[in-house]
């Protein structure tokens, strides 16, 4: 949102109606994939680290293939970015789900505190490190396709991070689990189990 209509006008060359439609299709692509994402949480809800890197791998692949794009990148592919881009979305609500059925009542508070400002460090980060490249490359506010192009890429390394962080957390908590000698259930009975369970101790 920070950075969408200043690379898609001034970088890819898109009119400001045109950068002003994708922006919008990637907020109704978020509005629609709310409901799929909680559907498919609560139908498969130890799958629910698979989800999350499902949709971050619906924002990589398409940022990849546009910043790899020989020039400019033609208006569908854009498309194509902004709607994936809204799809994963959700992914941050996913994983407050998690935090509410494997963290005991008295920690949720903390744990979920941390979770929310950690996704907004992230992006702060992120937001800030685009634009000192930006400036370092484009000097004078001389905006070019490169520029934007190594600027927009560095995104990709968050994206590294935050897959291999949820990937180790499911291995880890899967390996307490086992420890524990907690017997998995069938899909639709693990939230149910474990939204009793928080209901009774809290």
């Amino acid at each position: 949102m920070m950075w969408g209509m200043p690379y898609l006008t001034r970088a890819e060359g898109r009119s400001t109606a045109a950068a002003s439609t994708l922006m919008t299709c990637y907020v109704l692509a978020s509005a629609m994939s709310g409901p799929i994402a909680a559907r498919l949480t609560r139908q498969n809800p130890l799958n629910r680290a698979s989800l999350v890197v499902l949709m971050v791998s619906l924002s990589v692949a398409p940022w990849i293939a546009v910043l790899l794009w020989p020039g400019r990148a033609p208006l569908w592919l854009l498309m194509v970015l902004s709607v994936c881009l809204g799809l994963s979305i959700p992914g941050g609500s996913v994983g407050i789900d998690v935090l509410r059925t494997e963290h005991q009542p008295h920690r949720l508070g903390a744990a979920t505190g941390i979770a929310i400002m950690g996704g907004f460090t992230a992006a702060l980060i992120l937001i800030q490190a685009i634009g000192v490249l930006l400036d370092w490359l484009c000097p004078g506010g001389a905006y070019t396709l490169t520029g934007f192009r190594w600027a927009m890429s560095s995104q990709l390394v968050l994206f590294a991070v935050g897959i291999v962080g949820i990937l180790d957390c499911r291995r880890r908590l899967r390996r307490r689990m086992t420890a524990e000698g907690i017997e998995l259930p069938p899909w639709h009975d693990v939230i149910t189990r474990q939204s009793a369970r928080l209901d009774q101790q809290g």
